[in-house]
């Protein structure tokens, strides 16, 4: 790879800018199972506002059910479902006909979720400096799957380098998610004068996740993964080692469903 030919770094969120720390939330005891869960912190709060209409039982069997429906939904078809149309469908098929009430239920449900997975989201002090660094020599953009434009702004403010970011893009907000093509043209078409697709000059670099096999070659980047204290590891088969702001490059994966003469991924 021409690492002088790069002029923009894409970051995914999740697990390369901030790492985000499940085990920190509440245990949920459902079906002898015991999973980390911010349900424990909405269901007092869904038991008040439903009254008698709530019943823990056939509403957390629905809610798993439109989980696992979602899911498949955004495997099969490349797009993004908030995380307030799956607590509106949720409601929806617990007797919820009147789509102004379903709304500002799955509204303030949506809250309180949310607000439990910025809690327990941080960006590693490393992971920022890494940026920092990035940022003089390369034009910075971020590109992340999730399913709440709003706590995703959030979390990459509280990281302390989200002003660092020319083009931010949520999958909650695009419609589609990684690794479909489009998002990432949009990025492309969003930095203007950085990023012409039609003139091959978008070199994007998506990190650890999130980039799946298709058409167009990608290289990832990972920062971040290693504990300033300790001796660094050497690199996976595959890795080789970044000379700017002690990132790792690895071998080359593929977008999906990309027109090979739009954008130029290396």
């Amino acid at each position: 790879m021409d690492k002088g030919a790069i002029k923009v770094v894409v970051f995914d969120l999740f697990d390369t800018l901030v790492k985000w720390e499940p085990e920190r939330l509440p245990l949920l005891h459902w079906r002898e199972r015991s999973t980390h869960s911010t349900l424990p912190w909405i269901l007092p709060s869904l038991k008040e506002r439903m009254g008698p209409r709530f019943e823990l039982e056939t509403f957390l069997t629905v809610y798993h059910e439109v989980i696992d429906e979602i899911n498949a939904e955004r495997e099969r078809e490349g797009i993004e479902i908030t995380c307030q149309e799956r607590f509106e469908r949720t409601l929806e098929r617990l007797g919820y006909s009147d789509p102004a009430e379903r709304s500002l239920l799955a509204f303030h449900v949506t809250r309180v979720h949310m607000d439990g997975v910025r809690k327990v989201t941080f960006a590693p002090p490393e992971r920022s400096d890494a940026v920092r660094r990035l940022a003089p020599r390369f034009r910075l953009g971020l590109l992340s799957n999730f399913d709440d434009s709003q706590t995703g702004r959030e979390i990459v403010h509280d990281s302390g380098v989200g002003h660092l970011f020319e083009v931010i893009l949520i999958s909650s907000v695009e419609g589609v998610s990684k690794p479909e093509a489009e998002i990432f043209l949009r990025a492309a078409r969003r930095g203007h004068d950085v990023a012409r697709p039609e003139d091959e000059l978008h070199r994007a670099l998506e990190l650890r996740r999130g980039v799946h096999p298709a058409r167009i070659a990608v290289t990832g980047i990972q920062i971040g993964v290693q504990h300033s204290r300790r001796e660094p590891r050497e690199p996976r088969q595959g890795v080789t080692v970044h000379p700017h702001a002690g990132i790792r490059v690895g071998r080359k994966r593929h977008l999906r469903r990309m027109p090979p003469d739009r954008l130029h991924v290396v």
